[in-house]
């Protein structure tokens, strides 16, 4: 089995800029990552800055597809999409409801619905995930409480 690319050099966190309404703003959004970009580091939006926390996930995927739009995929990693998310063992409904002897778990299910959402992100305008293969989970979420976890999705 070939041992996966690992990701390398730096992965800034971006931050993601708002208009006076308190809504995203993305026209700023593509201007900082592009100049992030110009500064030889990678994107991680809504990474670990907390207003990623605090988007919907409507919001989110407006703000990824200005992003593409834009170009900025083909730029990210030699055209790879990384998103993390941050999962709350109290506050994410599909953990409150799904857990086993008393601990949360993320089911598998989940995990294959943001796969194809990236890839579905990835493959641009009017294609469609038909199929995922070679995916490799590097990492299984283990909530041994009820702290909240980061999850990466790296696609590619």
């Amino acid at each position: 089995m070939a041992v996966p690319e690992r990701i390398s050099g730096v992965l800034s966190p971006v931050v993601t800029p708002f208009k006076d309404d308190l809504s995203p703003d993305p026209h700023r959004l593509v201007q900082h990552c592009r100049w992030l970009l110009s500064q030889n580091v990678g994107l991680a939006p809504f990474g670990t800055t907390s207003e990623g926390n605090s988007l919907s996930v409507e919001e989110k995927m407006s703000l990824l597809d200005g992003l593409i739009d834009a170009g900025i995929d083909q730029d990210v990693n030699s055209g790879k999409l990384i998103a993390e998310m941050r999962l709350d063992p109290t506050g994410d409904l599909f953990l409150v409801q799904h857990r086993y002897k008393g601990r949360p778990m993320l089911p598998v299910v989940i995990t294959l619905e943001a796969l194809a959402d990236a890839a579905t992100l990835l493959a641009g305008e009017k294609k469609y995930v038909t199929g995922l293969r070679n995916i490799e989970i590097v990492n299984g979420l283990r909530f041994l409480g009820d702290d909240p976890l980061a999850a990466k999705l790296t696609a590619v």
